[in-house]
């Protein structure tokens, strides 16, 4: 390469040669005529030259050579003029070419080197018609030099793509090494192997053509001949490449034999590189069996290698298919590895149980560079192999989320081969699988049976069990767990109690402190002072604060308030500690200093709480506290206060019994006027429904403002309850109805309700009520005397009353009525009719005592005249759970009843009516159907009508039901009937008969 830049700077020097400035001689060689002739053109032409006037001196030539066109001189001269005027290519040598070429010099050489400067991609017709006007030095010369501007400019790949197929006479021995030597560089050894042979036969050759021929041959195969090339290099840095090269040749085409033999010779020499120095050290640890295997690979696997080598990866491909892959299967293998061919491998079932493990691990390494985990998984699941690649196994298997079958298969390892990593791999992926915890934990506990001190060693296995604990404490025994936390308390001994599984250390006797902890823990609710006292047990020298706190906590709850003080002390040291604790921990520490006489410090400390204002324990707090300090208007403060932030049904009823002690209205007024939600409204209706009903019914009317109550069918229910015991009638038969329109229209009506609100307003006396009774039966005492004839054998009693909306006087009403008795033997027995028109009375709303005052007119009968009275009557026990009502709950009940009566008529103040009736007996429900039940009874009656006196005992059995359904009242018409028996005790008639057998009935609606 340095002859060939030498031999460049010598043609650019040449191409300056030219000097046809000297005229002495360019007339030479011409006749005297010539001379003349062309004398004055040529004169002409070296003024214009002189004048810089090149294309006109030009011309001035040309005539000249029209005269002598051959004149080499005038050529010349023609030639520099044309350099000169920048004329094209083709002009200057049109002059060159005339020139003999052996008297041309490298004037047209230098044409072309300056052409091709940039380097040209000649084509062959060009390079043929450049070749002719040079000679064949000159044209190697200029190939080479275009060949080195190509490189220059375009890089070896290109320019070596346009030498290498262009003609070999155009190619001196530069552009020959060129080729080569790049051919060599592009592994194209076997299209370099002619060149350097050439050079080799032509004994052209140095050391780098004679180290490239040996390296050349030896990647063509030719190992011999290529030894004795590398034999003559007398450059110990050429042997050296060389050798270094033959063994990679070796050791590539699994050569192992020969490269271990001259990789020991130039271990000898001192000749190797630290890295083949390794590669020797390695070759030495083969055992020969390993080395005969690659020894004795078959033709075909070798032709492969030799495609690798080569790097023609197509053709290799295509000889290893037509391979045997049962012959030499582990060899096979790797080159089907090596080229890419794992769907071949895939396919084949090796015999020898080494190619199928080799197989199994060559695929293995592909999946794993593809992430291909379900291939994995395919691969091995069902593999003889498969104990050898369990972890890789349980690895696909956690990548594509099928933890529960990763986990069993580390954990199948760890059975085998007892190493921590592997159960910690397989419960980490139990733990990501559905039903984790369980499976995670059977895993563990597997292991402690075994290797519990090397598990408990391990801190990601206490910690999977801390976790699992956290979330599961049944999973494992609270042995375990104690031994877990014997170094330092990770989870706390609260756990069991916490999850509800204070059962799992009932009843368990230790002496580890932690699980005692746990038992005080499980007991502090039931028996407080029982788990402090165990939790101190626990501690053995001065408690944390954090285990101060427990026991002062513990002690308070207790009542214990002495041995809390104590604790407290330990735990807050100042105003910043107490701000610090927890609220409910600061709220028992407040109640300790308010029962240990620190009266005034815990209501400093109760003032300044940040405490939740819904909490209700917090306002009781400071109402004791006020109490101790006999602060009447703090106490009331907080009680008002605390109802209004909490709504809570204990201090409404403190203020409801406030307000109802002292009848403050105003009071009342403010609590309506703040109730924003109508809870605190609803508790003071509950809390005065007894006490003060009037109270009780403003507290509910304030309630049902609100929506939420409104859709509450049992306040309203209770509301229209105490509106009806008010008298305000009205309201209670709006309320009544509202409360039974929304519960028929709810999703779940609920009956037995319903029914109670019907029956309800079935009974609010507002608007007309009728009521139809009597009897019919044989001759017998005065079964009520003034109303009853003395020979009668029936009596009829139909009543109409009227309840107002807005009566004069609470439940009050009109009663018009008419009395029918007598006897069915003649016309004269004694038959009577009255009308009574009275005024009536409830005074006490729940009790059903009547207050009368009337008149009464015969109509039918002796004495027509109109007589004035007053009536008091009762039903004394007034107790609807001994009445013969339908309830809904009981199959049979109790009956019982007293009645009184007595009238007085005022036109006459000695007659008077007295009666007074006791039944007692048992009602059974006979069918749902009209509420149908049967009452067997028996009785003793007394009368006295101012003229007879009568005491009567006896018993019957009456049949009631109920019929005609209304939407409001349900079945509306109460009817009864019964037969009676009825003896006479005493009697002032002494003609009356001692016994006698009615029939009675009654209807009303």
């Amino acid at each position: 390469m340095n002859n060939f830049k030498r031999t460049s700077i010598a043609m650019a020097c040449a191409f300056m040669s030219v000097n046809v400035h000297a005229t002495a001689n360019i007339f030479a060689h011409l006749t005297d005529s010539e001379h003349f002739r062309t004398y004055p053109y040529i004169d002409k032409a070296y003024q214009e030259q002189k004048n810089k006037q090149y294309n006109a001196a030009l011309a001035e030539v040309d005539h000249a050579l029209i005269i002598v066109p051959n004149h080499v001189p005038f050529l010349k001269f023609a030639y520099q003029l044309a350099v000169s005027a920048g004329k094209p290519i083709e002009t200057q040598l049109k002059y060159l070419t005339k020139i003999p070429k052996s008297e041309r010099g490298n004037d047209v050489l230098n044409i072309w080197l300056n052409n091709a400067k940039n380097g040209k991609f000649y084509t062959q017709e060009q390079l043929k018609k450049i070749a002719d006007t040079l000679t064949t030095t000159q044209m190697q010369s200029l190939f080479a030099n275009n060949l080195y501007n190509l490189d220059k400019q375009y890089g070896s790949t290109k320019a070596l793509q346009w030498s290498y197929n262009k003609p070999d006479r155009y190619k001196s021995l530069i552009t020959l090494r060129y080729e080569a030597y790049h051919l060599y560089s592009d592994k194209k050894y076997v299209e370099a192997q002619p060149i350097l042979d050439s050079i080799y036969q032509s004994h052209s050759s140095n050391q780098t053509d004679l180290k490239y021929l040996a390296l050349t041959t030896l990647m063509n195969g030719n190992e011999i001949k290529a030894l004795t090339y590398a034999s003559k290099l007398i450059s110990l840095s050429d042997q050296q490449e060389f050798y270094n090269q033959y063994i990679e040749h070796l050791l590539a085409t699994y050569q192992y034999k020969k490269a271990r033999k001259e990789l020991n010779r130039l271990h000898d020499n001192n000749e190797l590189s630290g890295e083949l120095i390794k590669q020797r050290d390695y070759l030495n640890s083969l055992d020969e069996q390993v080395i005969n295997e690659f020894a004795e690979m078959t033709p075909c696997l070798k032709q492969t290698m030799n495609g690798i080598s080569e790097d023609n990866t197509t053709q290799a491909k295509i000889i290893l298919k037509q391979c045997d892959p049962q012959i030499d299967s582990t060899m096979w293998i790797k080159l089907a590895d090596k080229l890419g061919l794992y769907s071949q491998i895939e396919q084949i079932d090796f015999k020898k149980n080494s190619a199928e493990k080799l197989k199994t691990v060559v695929l293995l390494t592909h999946y794993k560079n593809q992430r291909a985990w379900s291939k994995i998984i395919n691969l091995l699941k069902d593999n003889d192999h498969r104990e050898s690649f369990g972890r890789e196994l349980a690895y696909a298997y956690s990548k594509v989320k099928q933890y529960s079958q990763s986990a069993r298969v580390s954990f199948h390892i760890y059975k085998n081969d007892q190493h921590n990593s592997d159960l910690v791999h397989a419960v980490f992926n139990a733990l990501q699988s559905s039903n984790g915890d369980k499976l995670a934990a059977s895993m563990i506990k597997y292991g402690l049976q075994t290797n519990k001190q090397k598990l408990l060693a391990d801190r990601k296995i206490v910690n999977n069990i801390l976790d699992i604990a956290q979330r599961n404490i049944t999973l494992f025994t609270p042995q375990i767990i104690a031994d877990v936390n014997r170094n330092k308390v990770t989870l706390s001994p609260q756990v069991w109690q916490l999850q509800h599984q204070c059962k799992m250390v009932d009843g368990l006797v230790t002496n580890n402190d932690y699980l005692n902890q746990a038992i005080a823990y499980c007991e502090v609710n039931s028996d407080p002072l029982k788990a402090a006292k165990q939790y101190q047990a626990t501690i053995k020298s001065s408690p944390t604060v954090q285990q101060a706190l427990v026991l002062a906590q513990w002690f308070a709850k207790a009542k214990a308030y002495k041995l809390s003080e104590t604790y407290w002390h330990k735990v807050v040291r100042n105003t910043s500690d107490l701000k610090n604790l927890p609220p409910y921990s600061r709220y028992l520490y407040i109640e300790t200093m308010n029962e240990v006489g620190q009266t005034k410090r815990a209501n400093q400390d109760w003032l300044e709480s940040n405490f939740e204002k819904q909490n209700e324990q917090w306002w009781q707090l400071g109402i004791d506290i006020a109490e101790k300090m006999d602060d009447k208007a703090a106490v009331l403060s907080r009680i008002e206060q605390g109802v209004d932030h909490t709504q809570s049904s204990e201090l409404t009823k403190d203020f409801a019994e406030y307000i109802a002690e002292n009848n403050d209205t105003e009071l009342a007024k403010k609590l309506f006027e703040s109730d924003k939600t109508g809870n605190a409204s609803a508790l003071l209706g509950y809390q005065t429904y007894q006490k003060d009903p009037e109270l009780a019914q403003q507290a509910f009317a304030n309630a049902y403002q609100h929506l939420k109550y409104k859709k509450d069918v049992n306040m309203t229910a209770q509301y229209a309850d105490i509106a009806n015991k008010n008298g305000d009638t009205e309201l209670s038969s709006q309320l009544y109805k509202a409360a039974i329109d929304q519960e028929l229209t709810s999703p779940a009506p609920d009956k037995k309700l319903i029914n109670y609100l019907q029956r309800s307003h079935k009974n609010i006396n507002l608007g007309w009520k009728y009521n139809v009774a009597g009897w019919i039966g044989t001759d017998q005492q005065q079964s009520m005397p003034g109303v009853s004839s003395s020979t009668g054998n029936y009596f009829l009693y139909s009543d109409a009353k009227y309840y107002f909306e807005h009566p004069w006087l609470p439940r009050s009403a009109v009663s018009i009525a008419a009395l029918s008795n007598g006897g069915f033997a003649n016309a004269s027995s004694g038959n009577t009719t009255d009308l009574d028109l009275s005024y009536q009375v409830q005074p006490i709303a729940s009790h059903d005592t009547y207050l009368k005052a009337g008149v009464r007119q015969r109509v039918i009968g002796d004495d027509h005249k109109l007589r004035p009275y007053v009536r008091v009557s009762s039903n004394v026990l007034s107790n609807d759970k001994w009445s013969k009502a339908w309830k809904p709950d009981l199959n049979h009940w109790l009956y019982q009843s007293v009645y009184a009566d007595g009238l007085l008529y005022l036109d006459n103040i000695n007659d008077y009516i007295l009666f007074g009736r006791y039944e007692i007996g048992q009602t059974y429900k006979m069918k749902n159907d009209y509420q149908q039940r049967l009452t067997p009874y028996t009785f003793i009656q007394w009368a006295d009508d101012s003229d007879n006196t009568s005491t009567v005992a006896g018993g019957g059995a009456s049949w009631n039901w109920n019929s005609h359904y209304t939407k409001y009242n349900g079945l509306d018409v109460d009817s009864e009937v019964g037969l009676e028996w009825q003896h006479t005790l005493q009697s002032s008639q002494g003609n009356k008969s001692g016994d006698a057998v009615l029939l009675r009935f009654s209807l009303s609606f």
